[in-house]
């Protein structure tokens, strides 16, 4: 996100500047906490998670350093899809309800 820009004004944008395509925001689903390791580093993020509808199902990254492909829930745990609490929720969502999961560990 950019200064002063929202979640949902982020999304939109980085569709159209990421895959080239516009979306409707039709609900929230949940926010994911998250830290990792990699290349002996720590990274830390919160991912918004939307259900959008876009324009198009046709994707293509507008980006040569990015890969985007579409993905039934089963396969997502083989696909590494990280934050991992994510997959579990989106394996089990009927419609949309807000979550909040962490792979924080708890004091």
């Amino acid at each position: 996100m950019e200064i002063g820009e929202g979640a949902e004004a982020a999304l939109l944008r980085e569709l159209q500047e990421e895959l080239g395509v516009k979306g409707n925001i039709t609900s929230f689903i949940g926010d994911f906490e998250h830290s990792w390791q990699h290349a002996d580093a720590d990274h830390y993020e919160v991912t918004h998670v939307f259900e959008v509808i876009l324009e198009h199902k046709e994707i293509k990254s507008q980006e040569p350093h990015l890969h985007f492909f579409w993905a039934r829930p089963e396969e997502l745990e083989q696909l590494d899809l990280q934050p991992y609490p994510l997959i579990e929720v989106l394996r089990h969502i009927q419609p949309p309800v807000p979550v909040w999961r962490s792979t924080l560990k708890t004091n």
